[in-house]
């Protein structure tokens, strides 16, 4: 079956919605790259990325995205320019984090996610200090608008497991 049969023949890119990828580092172009193409090829109708400073010597352009520049440096986003390109660009999504060493969650970036109105998810390097940063932040993300997905190891190093979990059933059992 072709999923994409029953969309109107007059549909725009935006209809489908548009997702941003944040991420990368040193040798670490090829997560956010996926992370990109995957949002197109399962129907997002817009993807951009935008490569930390260290990710983009191993990046190989995938002509399907756009690229942004949004990082200052190899950890800091230049949040201001973001929340004017979510706005401007209608973006429905922002993957931040895939293949990153370092985390870009500051307050400013975090102020910007959650004055804006689409979904976030974290990932990766992105959720290093992002508990103690998100404790910060002046205004609480609309609830089911922010996702994290540590593996359990990331779990552990952010302090949520004493233990190493080794399927979903101890994780469902962690959290009764």
């Amino acid at each position: 079956d072709d999923p994409w049969q029953d969309l109107p023949d007059d549909i725009h890119k935006y209809d489908r919605g548009h997702v941003l990828v944040m991420g990368g580092s040193r040798g670490k172009s090829g997560a956010p790259t996926l992370a990109a193409l995957s949002a197109l090829r399962t129907g997002a109708g817009w993807a951009s990325l935008a490569l930390s400073p260290a990710a983009k010597g191993q990046y190989q352009q995938a002509l399907d995205l756009t690229e942004e520049e949004f990082f200052i440096d190899e950890q800091e986003v230049d949040s201001k320019a973001l929340g004017e390109f979510l706005g401007a660009r209608r973006v429905k999504s922002v993957i931040v984090g895939p293949g990153m060493r370092a985390s870009p969650i500051n307050r400013d970036l975090l102020e910007t996610l959650a004055a804006w109105d689409g979904f976030c998810l974290f990932d990766a390097g992105a959720l290093h200090g992002l508990a103690d940063q998100v404790s910060r932040v002046s205004k609480a993300p609309k609830a089911g608008h922010w996702l994290a997905t540590p593996h359990p190891g990331e779990w552990q190093k952010m302090g949520f497991m004493q233990k190493q979990l080794s399927n979903l059933e101890d994780l469902a059992k962690a959290h009764e």
